[in-house]
C-alpha cells in the first residue's frame, strides 16, 4: 500500500519566497506520506473487500422517488438502490437536504449488494 499522495490528483507546489508568485513549480515535490503527523504508518486493519458491485456510476434511469431511485451505467446496466435510513446524499461535499433529482443526474452510489437488498448507503451527487 503506497501511502504517498498521487502528484496527479494532489500536486504539491514549491516557492522561495512569496516574492516567487503563486509557485514556482508543481507536482511530485518532497512527496511526504499522507498521514496525520507525517511519515510511518503501523497498524493492524481489517477493511472489507469491495466488489464491482459495490459502486455503481451513472446517471438516474427516473425521477428520484422517496424511498428508491434506479441508476443507470454507461454500459446500460441499471440497478434499483434503496434509500435506508444510514444512506448519506451528499452533494458537493456537503449534507443534501430536500434534493430533488430528476432523470439523467450524474451520481455515484456506494452501498453493498446482498440477497436483492441494494441499500444504498452513499449517494454523490455531481451538480
Amino acid at each position: 500500500m503506497d501511502i504517498n499522495p498521487l502528484p496527479e490528483v494532489e500536486p504539491r507546489t514549491w516557492r522561495n519566497s512569496p516574492a516567487d508568485g503563486d509557485r514556482l513549480s508543481v507536482g511530485d515535490i518532497n512527496g511526504l506520506p499522507k498521514t496525520v503527523g507525517g511519515g510511518s504508518v503501523h497498524a493492524d486493519l481489517k477493511t472489507p473487500r469491495f466488489l464491482p458491485q459495490d459502486f455503481h456510476l451513472g446517471s438516474l434511469a427516473a425521477q428520484f422517488s422517496g424511498t428508491s431511485f434506479t441508476v443507470k451505467a454507461a454500459d446500460g446496466t441499471t440497478l434499483t438502490w434503496n434509500l435506508i435510513t444510514k444512506t448519506k446524499l451528499l452533494q458537493a461535499g456537503h449534507k443534501a437536504k430536500g434534493v430533488v433529482l430528476t432523470a439523467g443526474e450524474h451520481v455515484f452510489v456506494i452501498g453493498p449488494v446482498v440477497g436483492g437488498a441494494d441499500d444504498a448507503r452513499l449517494v454523490l451527487i455531481r451538480k
